[in-house]
């Protein structure tokens, strides 16, 4: 009779690190991605669809409209950094793509549809980073180690 090889619990049979299927693992309410809705401010002339389609998930009609809407993100999730300790954020579409107009430039680059300096001011008010960062599960330490 062979010895039997005992495996460590988390670990797989060929002795690597491997997340307990068994195990449940709770999820910080503070580690949730979150979505923040653009908006869009229609620029003719400097935009461009294959098929003359345009979409924007929240339209404005006016420049200050726009500053409005995006200082205004900045500020939410501003609030998030201070209250649900979320340590960044990234904004995804800083131009327009084909067929949409969401971003901060128009497609062809060529208009600046949101004011910088008011972006800017609105950003450097950010508020400090938190001094204790949210608890990591133990399955992330786990695939860390690998």
């Amino acid at each position: 009779m062979s010895p039997r090889k005992i495996q460590a619990p988390g670990t797989s049979s060929t002795g690597t690190s491997a997340p307990d299927p068994t195990r449940r693992v709770p999820r910080h309410p503070r580690v949730r991605p979150r979505r923040v809705r653009r908006s869009g401010l229609r620029t003719p002339g400097h935009e461009y669809s294959p098929d003359g389609q345009f979409y924007a998930y929240e339209q404005v009609f006016s420049g200050e409209q726009s500053n409005d809407r995006y200082t205004g993100m900045v500020r939410d999730v501003q609030q998030l950094m201070t209250t649900k300790s979320l340590s960044a954020y990234v904004y995804t579409e800083s131009t327009d793509v084909e067929g949409e107009y969401n971003g901060l430039l128009t497609y062809d680059r060529r208009v600046q549809k949101v004011d910088t300096n008011r972006l800017r001011a609105a950003r450097s008010s950010a508020p400090p980073a938190t001094s204790t960062p949210p608890p990591v599960s133990p399955w992330a330490m786990s695939v860390r180690s690998r």
